[in-house]
Protein backbone atom coordinates (compact mmCIF):
# COMPACT_ATOMS: atom_id res chain seq x y z
CA UNK A 1 0.00 0.00 0.00
CA UNK A 2 1.27 3.46 -0.84
CA UNK A 3 0.68 6.51 1.36
CA UNK A 4 -0.30 9.88 -0.05
CA UNK A 5 2.09 12.10 1.83
CA UNK A 6 0.01 15.26 1.80
CA UNK A 7 -3.33 13.78 2.87
CA UNK A 8 -2.25 10.73 4.89
CA UNK A 9 -4.31 8.55 2.56
CA UNK A 10 -3.11 5.10 1.60
CA UNK A 11 -3.53 3.97 -1.99
CA UNK A 12 -3.00 0.42 -3.25
CA UNK A 13 0.31 -0.78 -4.59
CA UNK A 14 1.67 -4.27 -4.96
CA UNK A 15 1.42 -6.05 -1.62
CA UNK A 16 4.35 -8.22 -2.57
CA UNK A 17 7.96 -7.85 -1.45
CA UNK A 18 10.35 -6.73 -4.21
CA UNK A 19 12.12 -10.06 -4.66
CA UNK A 20 13.75 -9.31 -7.99
CA UNK A 21 15.07 -6.29 -9.88
CA UNK A 22 12.60 -6.74 -12.74
CA UNK A 23 9.68 -9.07 -13.25
CA UNK A 24 11.46 -10.82 -16.11
CA UNK A 25 14.79 -11.28 -14.29
CA UNK A 26 14.34 -14.15 -11.87
CA UNK A 27 17.19 -15.93 -10.16
CA UNK A 28 17.66 -18.54 -7.49
CA UNK A 29 17.68 -22.26 -6.85
CA UNK A 30 14.16 -22.70 -5.54
CA UNK A 31 12.49 -26.12 -5.16
CA UNK A 32 10.14 -27.41 -7.83
CA UNK A 33 6.57 -26.11 -7.63
CA UNK A 34 3.20 -26.78 -9.22
CA UNK A 35 1.82 -23.75 -11.09
CA UNK A 36 -1.85 -23.07 -10.47
CA UNK A 37 -4.31 -21.43 -12.85
CA UNK A 38 -4.15 -20.39 -16.48
CA UNK A 39 -0.93 -19.22 -18.13
CA UNK A 40 -1.00 -15.43 -18.46
CA UNK A 41 2.34 -15.04 -20.24
CA UNK A 42 5.11 -17.29 -21.50
CA UNK A 43 8.49 -16.11 -22.75
CA UNK A 44 12.15 -17.08 -23.05
CA UNK A 45 15.02 -15.01 -21.71
CA UNK A 46 18.69 -15.93 -22.06
CA UNK A 47 17.69 -19.45 -23.09
CA UNK A 48 15.45 -20.04 -20.05
CA UNK A 49 11.70 -20.50 -20.38
CA UNK A 50 9.37 -18.63 -18.01
CA UNK A 51 5.62 -18.84 -17.44
CA UNK A 52 3.42 -16.50 -15.40
CA UNK A 53 0.28 -18.10 -14.01
CA UNK A 54 -2.99 -16.81 -12.60
CA UNK A 55 -1.86 -17.83 -9.10
CA UNK A 56 0.47 -14.81 -9.20
CA UNK A 57 3.64 -16.84 -9.59
CA UNK A 58 6.38 -16.51 -12.15
CA UNK A 59 7.86 -19.94 -12.82
CA UNK A 60 11.18 -20.90 -14.41
CA UNK A 61 11.63 -24.16 -16.26
CA UNK A 62 14.37 -26.39 -14.87
CA UNK A 63 14.58 -29.54 -16.95
CA UNK A 64 11.15 -31.17 -16.73
CA UNK A 65 10.18 -29.18 -13.63
CA UNK A 66 8.90 -25.69 -12.93
CA UNK A 67 10.53 -23.59 -10.21
CA UNK A 68 8.76 -20.70 -8.50
CA UNK A 69 10.99 -17.70 -9.20
CA UNK A 70 8.85 -14.86 -7.81
CA UNK A 71 5.40 -13.94 -6.60
CA UNK A 72 4.28 -11.10 -8.86
CA UNK A 73 0.81 -10.36 -7.49
CA UNK A 74 -1.79 -11.46 -4.97
CA UNK A 75 -4.76 -13.01 -6.83
CA UNK A 76 -7.96 -11.08 -6.22
CA UNK A 77 -6.34 -8.28 -4.21
CA UNK A 78 -7.31 -5.48 -6.58
CA UNK A 79 -10.86 -6.84 -6.98
CA UNK A 80 -11.34 -6.76 -3.22
CA UNK A 81 -10.10 -3.17 -3.04
CA UNK A 82 -12.33 -1.63 -5.72
CA UNK A 83 -15.99 -0.79 -5.19
CA UNK A 84 -18.33 0.82 -7.72
CA UNK A 85 -20.67 3.44 -6.28
CA UNK A 86 -23.02 5.62 -8.36
CA UNK A 87 -21.25 4.51 -11.56
CA UNK A 88 -17.88 5.66 -10.18
CA UNK A 89 -15.13 3.22 -9.23
CA UNK A 90 -13.67 3.73 -5.75
CA UNK A 91 -10.71 2.18 -3.95
CA UNK A 92 -10.54 1.50 -0.22
CA UNK A 93 -7.68 3.03 1.73
CA UNK A 94 -6.21 1.27 4.77
CA UNK A 95 -8.85 2.83 7.01
CA UNK A 96 -11.71 1.66 4.79
CA UNK A 97 -12.42 5.08 3.30
CA UNK A 98 -13.55 4.95 -0.32
CA UNK A 99 -11.54 7.19 -2.65
CA UNK A 100 -13.07 7.94 -6.07
CA UNK A 101 -11.02 7.00 -9.10
CA UNK A 102 -10.89 9.20 -12.19
CA UNK A 103 -11.63 8.59 -15.85
CA UNK A 104 -10.50 12.12 -16.69
CA UNK A 105 -7.58 14.14 -15.37
CA UNK A 106 -6.13 17.53 -16.29
CA UNK A 107 -3.13 19.54 -15.07
CA UNK A 108 -2.01 22.99 -16.24
CA UNK A 109 0.16 23.86 -13.17
CA UNK A 110 -1.42 27.32 -12.85
CA UNK A 111 -3.03 27.23 -9.39
CA UNK A 112 -0.41 25.73 -7.07
CA UNK A 113 2.31 28.06 -5.73
CA UNK A 114 4.83 25.22 -5.34
CA UNK A 115 5.36 21.49 -5.78
CA UNK A 116 3.99 20.73 -2.32
CA UNK A 117 0.57 22.15 -3.22
CA UNK A 118 0.37 19.96 -6.32
CA UNK A 119 0.23 16.78 -4.22
CA UNK A 120 -3.15 15.74 -2.82
CA UNK A 121 -6.57 14.38 -3.70
CA UNK A 122 -7.94 17.69 -4.95
CA UNK A 123 -5.16 18.63 -7.39
CA UNK A 124 -4.91 14.93 -8.26
CA UNK A 125 -1.17 14.27 -8.17
CA UNK A 126 -0.37 11.74 -5.45
CA UNK A 127 3.45 11.53 -5.43
CA UNK A 128 6.69 12.55 -7.10
CA UNK A 129 10.01 10.77 -7.53
CA UNK A 130 13.48 12.31 -7.35
CA UNK A 131 15.76 9.32 -7.88
CA UNK A 132 19.37 10.37 -8.20
CA UNK A 133 22.88 9.55 -6.97
CA UNK A 134 22.05 11.22 -3.63
CA UNK A 135 18.73 9.33 -3.36
CA UNK A 136 19.33 6.12 -5.34
CA UNK A 137 17.03 3.62 -3.62
CA UNK A 138 13.27 3.52 -3.07
CA UNK A 139 13.66 4.15 0.64
CA UNK A 140 16.02 7.06 -0.09
CA UNK A 141 13.74 8.94 -2.48
CA UNK A 142 10.59 8.18 -0.48
CA UNK A 143 12.29 9.66 2.60
CA UNK A 144 13.39 12.69 0.58
CA UNK A 145 9.86 13.19 -0.74
CA UNK A 146 8.47 13.03 2.79
CA UNK A 147 10.95 15.66 3.99
CA UNK A 148 10.21 17.98 1.05
CA UNK A 149 6.45 17.72 1.55
CA UNK A 150 6.88 18.45 5.28
CA UNK A 151 8.96 21.53 4.48
CA UNK A 152 12.02 20.12 6.23
CA UNK A 153 14.20 19.70 3.12
CA UNK A 154 14.76 21.15 -0.32
CA UNK A 155 15.86 19.60 -3.58
CA UNK A 156 19.25 17.94 -3.85
CA UNK A 157 20.57 17.20 -7.35
CA UNK A 158 17.21 16.50 -9.05
CA UNK A 159 14.33 18.98 -8.93
CA UNK A 160 10.67 19.50 -9.87
CA UNK A 161 9.87 23.22 -9.98
CA UNK A 162 7.17 25.46 -11.34
CA UNK A 163 8.62 27.60 -14.15
CA UNK A 164 7.50 30.85 -15.78
CA UNK A 165 7.99 29.31 -19.24
CA UNK A 166 4.61 27.91 -20.22
CA UNK A 167 2.92 26.51 -23.28
CA UNK A 168 -0.37 28.00 -22.17
CA UNK A 169 -1.07 30.33 -19.26
CA UNK A 170 1.75 31.51 -17.02
CA UNK A 171 3.55 28.43 -15.75
CA UNK A 172 4.72 24.93 -16.55
CA UNK A 173 6.43 22.21 -14.52
CA UNK A 174 10.17 21.80 -15.03
CA UNK A 175 11.84 18.44 -14.35
CA UNK A 176 15.60 18.46 -13.97
CA UNK A 177 17.75 15.36 -13.51
CA UNK A 178 21.46 14.75 -13.22
CA UNK A 179 23.14 11.73 -14.81
CA UNK A 180 22.91 8.38 -13.07
CA UNK A 181 25.84 6.95 -11.17
CA UNK A 182 27.57 3.79 -12.33
CA UNK A 183 25.79 1.77 -9.64
CA UNK A 184 22.31 2.90 -10.71
CA UNK A 185 19.97 1.54 -13.38
CA UNK A 186 18.51 4.98 -14.07
CA UNK A 187 17.53 8.34 -12.58
CA UNK A 188 14.04 9.86 -12.41
CA UNK A 189 12.41 13.22 -11.91
CA UNK A 190 8.69 12.69 -12.33
CA UNK A 191 5.24 13.38 -10.92
CA UNK A 192 2.47 10.80 -10.72
CA UNK A 193 -1.15 10.12 -9.91
CA UNK A 194 -2.61 6.82 -8.71
CA UNK A 195 -6.20 8.02 -8.99
CA UNK A 196 -6.96 6.50 -12.41
CA UNK A 197 -8.91 3.39 -13.36
CA UNK A 198 -8.50 1.91 -16.85
CA UNK A 199 -9.08 -1.74 -17.77
CA UNK A 200 -9.24 -4.07 -20.76
CA UNK A 201 -11.72 -2.78 -23.33
CA UNK A 202 -10.98 0.86 -22.48
CA UNK A 203 -9.20 3.40 -24.66
CA UNK A 204 -6.63 5.42 -22.73
CA UNK A 205 -6.05 8.88 -24.26
CA UNK A 206 -3.14 11.10 -23.22
CA UNK A 207 -2.47 14.65 -24.42
CA UNK A 208 0.36 16.92 -23.27
CA UNK A 209 2.95 19.51 -24.24
CA UNK A 210 6.68 19.05 -23.70
CA UNK A 211 9.84 21.11 -24.19
CA UNK A 212 13.31 19.54 -24.16
CA UNK A 213 15.52 22.22 -22.63
CA UNK A 214 18.64 20.06 -22.30
CA UNK A 215 19.50 16.43 -22.92
CA UNK A 216 16.98 13.73 -23.75
CA UNK A 217 15.12 11.51 -21.27
CA UNK A 218 14.79 7.84 -22.20
CA UNK A 219 11.09 7.83 -21.25
CA UNK A 220 8.52 10.61 -20.83
CA UNK A 221 5.23 8.99 -19.74
CA UNK A 222 4.48 5.68 -17.96
CA UNK A 223 0.99 4.15 -17.61
CA UNK A 224 1.24 1.41 -14.98
CA UNK A 225 -0.52 -0.95 -12.63
CA UNK A 226 0.73 -0.79 -9.05
CA UNK A 227 -0.93 -4.15 -8.27
CA UNK A 228 1.90 -6.20 -9.83
CA UNK A 229 5.53 -6.42 -8.73
CA UNK A 230 7.71 -3.72 -10.34
CA UNK A 231 4.58 -1.88 -11.60
CA UNK A 232 4.53 -3.06 -15.23
CA UNK A 233 2.78 -1.04 -17.91
CA UNK A 234 3.32 0.79 -21.15
CA UNK A 235 5.57 3.80 -21.58
CA UNK A 236 6.55 6.48 -24.08
CA UNK A 237 10.17 5.95 -25.16
CA UNK A 238 12.49 8.25 -27.09
CA UNK A 239 14.17 5.53 -29.14
CA UNK A 240 17.80 6.27 -29.93
CA UNK A 241 17.34 9.68 -28.32
CA UNK A 242 15.47 10.83 -31.45
CA UNK A 243 12.16 9.07 -32.17
CA UNK A 244 9.00 8.70 -30.10
CA UNK A 245 7.51 5.25 -29.64
CA UNK A 246 6.21 2.97 -26.89
CA UNK A 247 7.14 -0.21 -25.03
CA UNK A 248 5.16 -2.58 -22.82
CA UNK A 249 7.28 -3.22 -19.71
CA UNK A 250 6.34 -6.85 -19.21
CA UNK A 251 7.69 -10.28 -20.12
CA UNK A 252 9.13 -10.06 -23.67
CA UNK A 253 8.62 -6.27 -23.77
CA UNK A 254 6.94 -5.65 -27.15
CA UNK A 255 8.05 -2.39 -28.74
CA UNK A 256 6.09 0.04 -30.91
CA UNK A 257 8.42 2.07 -33.13
CA UNK A 258 8.10 4.40 -36.08
CA UNK A 259 8.41 2.91 -39.55
CA UNK A 260 12.06 2.53 -40.54
CA UNK A 261 13.17 5.24 -42.93
CA UNK A 262 10.17 7.44 -42.14
CA UNK A 263 10.97 8.44 -38.57
CA UNK A 264 10.22 11.97 -37.38
CA UNK A 265 12.83 13.45 -35.03
CA UNK A 266 11.66 14.72 -31.67
CA UNK A 267 11.82 18.55 -31.59
CA UNK A 268 14.32 20.40 -29.43
CA UNK A 269 14.22 23.95 -28.15
CA UNK A 270 10.48 24.38 -28.69
CA UNK A 271 7.17 23.11 -27.36
CA UNK A 272 5.77 20.02 -29.05
CA UNK A 273 2.54 18.13 -28.52
CA UNK A 274 2.58 14.45 -27.55
CA UNK A 275 -0.63 12.46 -27.81
CA UNK A 276 -1.26 8.75 -27.62
CA UNK A 277 -4.28 6.46 -27.63
CA UNK A 278 -4.13 2.91 -26.27
CA UNK A 279 -6.77 0.29 -26.99
CA UNK A 280 -6.23 -1.71 -23.80
CA UNK A 281 -5.85 -5.45 -24.20
CA UNK A 282 -3.49 -8.22 -23.12
CA UNK A 283 -3.98 -9.79 -26.57
CA UNK A 284 -3.14 -8.87 -30.12
CA UNK A 285 -6.38 -6.88 -30.51
CA UNK A 286 -4.79 -4.00 -28.60
CA UNK A 287 -3.60 -0.95 -30.50
CA UNK A 288 -1.02 1.81 -30.02
CA UNK A 289 -1.25 5.19 -31.72
CA UNK A 290 1.21 8.04 -31.09
CA UNK A 291 1.05 11.57 -32.49
CA UNK A 292 3.93 14.08 -32.45
CA UNK A 293 2.40 17.48 -32.94
CA UNK A 294 -0.33 16.56 -35.44
CA UNK A 295 1.57 13.76 -37.19
CA UNK A 296 0.62 10.14 -36.52
CA UNK A 297 4.05 8.56 -36.07
CA UNK A 298 3.06 5.14 -34.66
CA UNK A 299 -0.05 3.09 -35.44
CA UNK A 300 0.35 -0.59 -34.59
CA UNK A 301 -1.63 -3.53 -33.18
CA UNK A 302 -0.37 -5.43 -30.16
CA UNK A 303 -0.53 -6.00 -26.43
CA UNK A 304 -1.00 -2.95 -24.25
CA UNK A 305 -1.80 -4.61 -20.89
CA UNK A 306 0.47 -7.03 -19.00
CA UNK A 307 -2.41 -9.37 -18.04
CA UNK A 308 -6.13 -9.38 -18.93
CA UNK A 309 -7.30 -8.29 -15.45
CA UNK A 310 -4.74 -5.49 -15.00
CA UNK A 311 -5.98 -2.11 -13.78
CA UNK A 312 -3.95 0.85 -14.98
CA UNK A 313 -4.23 3.12 -11.96
CA UNK A 314 -0.97 5.06 -12.23
CA UNK A 315 0.25 7.78 -14.59
CA UNK A 316 3.84 9.01 -14.26
CA UNK A 317 4.98 12.01 -16.31
CA UNK A 318 8.30 13.80 -16.71
CA UNK A 319 11.78 12.32 -16.80
CA UNK A 320 10.52 8.85 -15.92
CA UNK A 321 13.89 7.28 -16.81
CA UNK A 322 17.23 8.75 -17.89
CA UNK A 323 20.92 7.87 -17.94
CA UNK A 324 22.40 11.26 -18.81
CA UNK A 325 21.52 14.70 -17.48
CA UNK A 326 18.29 16.15 -18.85
CA UNK A 327 15.89 19.05 -18.30
CA UNK A 328 12.28 18.91 -19.47
CA UNK A 329 9.26 21.23 -19.30
CA UNK A 330 5.68 19.88 -19.33
CA UNK A 331 2.35 21.66 -19.48
CA UNK A 332 -1.38 21.25 -20.25
CA UNK A 333 -1.55 17.52 -19.54
CA UNK A 334 -4.80 15.63 -19.96
CA UNK A 335 -6.07 12.05 -19.68
CA UNK A 336 -9.42 10.72 -20.86
CA UNK A 337 -10.49 7.09 -20.51
CA UNK A 338 -13.45 5.74 -22.52
CA UNK A 339 -14.90 2.39 -23.52
CA UNK A 340 -14.23 1.04 -27.01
Amino acid sequence: MRRLASRRVVLPASALVALVLACCVMLGDEPAATPQGAILARFTQDGTEYAIHADGGAYRRRGDEWVLAARLFEPGAQDRAYVERDSVMHVRDDGGTLIPMRREFRADFEAAPSLRELIGLEPGWTAFTLQSPTAPTVSDYVALRREILAGRAGFRDNALELADVAHGGRRALRARSVAKSRAMVCCKTSIETELLHAVSGDVFHFDGWFFLEAGTPFTLVDVETTWILQHPGIRVVVWGGRHLGMELKWADKPQYRQAAGREVDIPRGRWFRLRFALDLSAGEDGRVRVWQDEVLVVDAPGRTLPVPFAVYNSLEVGITSNHDAATLLMDDLAVAISRR
